[in-house]
């Protein structure tokens, strides 16, 4: 068996602590949108793309399954957390706008603390099954699956070497 720092000096294993370089990549549905800096200088794909069209792109999601957890998260965002300061409303999910809406303001934390502790999906592994191992039953799969609706597109929609929230079983009622 490798050791662990021998294993990541290999290149085999990645450092997703808090503090890493590889933390730091994680994205923000607060994010601004903006798909390149505007540098100074002649930039060809820049130039290319500053002759499109602004339009926004037509027809958009026809149904709720179809927009991004990501874009969901973003328009729920308060406008004061956005980069700029405006809600999140593209034209392209007019159509969905009151399903946007109607959908619950729970929006989880990112980070690990107190609440959370985080466990990375094994192959095989399934939200039911995870539940098991950490509230022994798979009907807390509600748990695992609102603390991370940011990052998953269904309950089915895990992937090895994932990293999941997995909040703190809530404490026993007398």
């Amino acid at each position: 068996m490798m050791h662990r720092a021998v294993r990541r000096l290999a290149g085999l294993d990645l450092d997703t602590s808090p503090g890493s370089h590889l933390a730091r990549l994680a994205s923000s549905h607060a994010e601004s949108l903006f798909n390149r800096d505007a540098t100074p200088g002649f930039n060809p794909v820049g130039f290319f793309l500053d002759r499109l069209p602004k339009a926004d792109r037509r027809p958009g999601p026809l149904a709720l399954h179809e927009v991004s957890p990501i874009a969901t998260r973003r328009w729920k965002e308060r406008s004061e957390s956005l980069p700029e300061a405006h809600p999140y409303r593209p034209g392209t999910l007019k159509p969905i706008a009151e399903q946007l809406d109607s959908l619950p303001d729970d929006t989880p934390g990112d980070a690990a603390g107190p609440e959370f502790s985080i466990y990375i999906v094994k192959p095989g592994d399934t939200l039911e099954r995870i539940a098991r191992k950490f509230y022994r039953s798979a009907k807390r799969i509600d748990l695992i699956y609102r603390a991370n609706s940011n990052k998953l597109a269904g309950r089915t929609a895990i992937h090895p070497g994932q990293a999941l929230r997995i909040p703190r079983p809530p404490a026993p009622t007398a």
